[in-house]
């Protein structure tokens, strides 16, 4: 049998090859986005507790003053086991200095993306959502946030100005709405993306670096008052190791980031478990999500996939699928599951 212990997003595919009894792996996925692993994940849906986990490793984070956890308030079309937080001013999420050593200390290209409600009306003035910097005053490292005006601003200090502050103004569309932000720095340029499209493209003359130790800080804007802190929620927060494509951004924005499908099943990882029960046949067996669609699909080349078997349109909730079709000795046959929502 064979084991995933990848995470799957809708329109990835899992494509095997089995040629009597020989299984392949297959790197085909079409997910842009599900290319590249991100080096931090956090949900942010814990229920109780401090510990804000990191889905991917072991960067887990910690819960400040009070966060408001479990909230079901959360971007439109989301599973309805996602779940965001609520922050109201002071109260924030501190990632360890670790993350943003590796991250951005080595000057390397990242990607950072997450999930943003600000509270309606905008109450505080510069609702910060993602910051790493010394203080309030001092030029240097990382300040998103979105200011009661309604502009996105994405901000990579040089020691004495941002960077010719690189802000986005859509207007009132920021308010009382979930907002995708994203932004994709690849040593030179920082792009930036407000609900998967590309908004601002700005030049960054140099990018200087906070003090040794300084944490990740999702919803306040260190040594400042409450009234430039985020009011609001967040959730699905990610790091990359490399600038994302727009596409692999899009991607990140047409879905939240749901896991395939360990939220239902109450299993860590999906596990995937391939068999030829007897010669020319092909079984593949699945845990599978509610609401989703799925297709065994066959190819002799990996260009021309063609259906095997009926659509599963609507399975049952914390159920697997086994998908079984003909498999011949020969010429040697490709078989992927399409996973769609």
């Amino acid at each position: 049998g064979f084991q995933s212990q990848a995470t799957y997003q809708p329109g990835d595919s899992i494509t095997l090859a089995a040629k009597r009894g020989v299984l392949v792996l297959v790197d085909e996925v079409d997910n842009v986005a599900a290319q590249r692993k991100p080096l931090a994940r956090y949900w942010l849906d814990e229920a109780s507790g401090t510990v804000a986990h990191d889905s991917i490793g072991d960067y887990h984070g910690t819960y400040v003053s009070g966060v408001t956890l479990n909230s079901t308030d959360v971007p439109p079309g989301a599973e309805s086991t996602l779940r965001s937080v609520s922050l109201s001013g002071g109260n924030h999420v501190s990632l360890p200095s670790s993350l943003a050593d590796i991250l951005f200390r080595n000057g390397d290209p990242w990607t950072v993306s997450f999930w943003v409600r600000p509270d309606t009306p905008l109450s505080a003035s510069h609702n910060a959502t993602l910051a790493w910097m010394n203080a309030n005053s001092d030029v240097r490292g990382l300040l998103f946030y979105i200011e009661n005006n309604g502009s996105l601003d994405y901000w990579i200090g040089n020691g004495s100005t941002w960077n010719n502050w690189p802000n986005h103004n859509p207007g009132t569309g920021l308010q009382n709405a979930w907002v995708h932000v994203a932004a994709s720095f690849d040593g030179l340029s920082l792009r930036c993306y407000r609900n998967g499209t590309l908004v601002k493209t700005a030049a960054i003359s140099s990018f200087l670096m906070p003090d040794a130790g300084r944490p990740i800080t999702l919803g306040i804007r260190p040594g400042a008052s409450p009234a430039l802190d985020l009011h609001g929620k967040l959730t699905d927060v990610r790091f990359y190791q490399g600038a994302l494509s727009a596409g692999g951004i899009q991607q990140l924005n047409d879905f939240a980031g749901w896991p395939v499908p360990a939220d239902q099943t109450g299993n860590p990882v999906p596990n995937v478990t391939f068999q030829m029960p007897s010669p020319g046949q092909v079984s593949l067996t699945i845990p599978v999500v509610a609401a989703w669609r799925y297709q065994l699909e066959s190819s002799t080349d990996l260009s021309f996939w063609n259906p095997v078997g009926t659509l599963l349109a609507a399975p049952a909730i914390g159920k697997t699928h086994t998908f079984s079709g003909p498999n011949a000795a020969s010429p040697k046959e490709f078989y992927r599951i399409r996973i769609q929502r």
